[in-house]
Formats: C-alpha cells, structure tokens, sequence
C-alpha cells in the first residue's frame, strides 16, 4: 500500500473494499489492470475482481480497454460520487503532507543524516 491510498484509508478506515478505492484513486489518470492493482494492494485477485465488478455495477469505475487478454479499467471521473472520492481523497492528500510537514524533522520517513541536514539548510 502507498502512503497516498494510505492517508484515504487513514480517514475511512482500512478495509478492502478502501485499499482499492485508494488504489483506483491513486492511479485515476491511469488504466488498471485488476490483477496489478491486487498485487500492489496486497489482496487476492478473486476479491479484487469481486470488488471492482461491484465498483463497476455502482459507475464508480468502467473498462477502458484491452491489452492481450487483459480488460483495463478506470475511475469513471465523470460519476457523481467519483467526484465525491477525488474531493475526498485530495482532502486526505493535504491532511497528510500537513501532518507529515508538523512532525519534526527526525520522525519523518528518510529523515536520516541527509533529511537533517535537508532540514537544517532549507
């Protein structure tokens, strides 16, 4: 899981069906293959298909096209509560580079010897 997708389920908690609306959302100017997006998510295919064919039937996502064998898809940006989502999770992007610009320099992810020495010259 990216700390993107991270930050959406940080807010609407971390069930399945929210890692791939993080995913889908991450990736929503992009073409998805559900196997890929499985295995970046860390969940089997049998219910990454299940929930997209579920995102699918509601409008939130729709295929695109097909390479090979494989049927891409995308956020269906023009569904009323896909709109909802990206509001939602750019609203959850800018609560985490908040948080993340909050903490001191020494918890923050790669804050070693160069991320202090980052923090001390910029």
């Amino acid at each position: 899981m990216r700390e993107d997708d991270d930050a959406f389920c940080e807010v609407f908690g971390f069930t399945t069906e929210n890692k791939v609306l993080g995913e889908i959302l991450v990736m929503r100017n992009v073409d998805i293959a559900i196997s890929d997006m499985a295995e970046d998510i860390g969940i089997s295919k049998p219910k990454a298909y299940e929930i997209m064919a579920r995102f699918e039937k509601r409008g939130i996502v729709k295929k695109t096209r097909i390479i090979g064998k494989t049927q891409l898809y995308a956020l269906n940006k023009e569904h009323p509560h896909s709109k909802i989502l990206m509001r939602s999770f750019k609203d959850c992007l800018r609560m985490a580079v908040d948080g993340y610009v909050k903490k001191p320099v020494s918890n923050r992810v790669g804050s070693g010897k160069i991320g202090a020495v980052m923090a001390k010259s910029g």
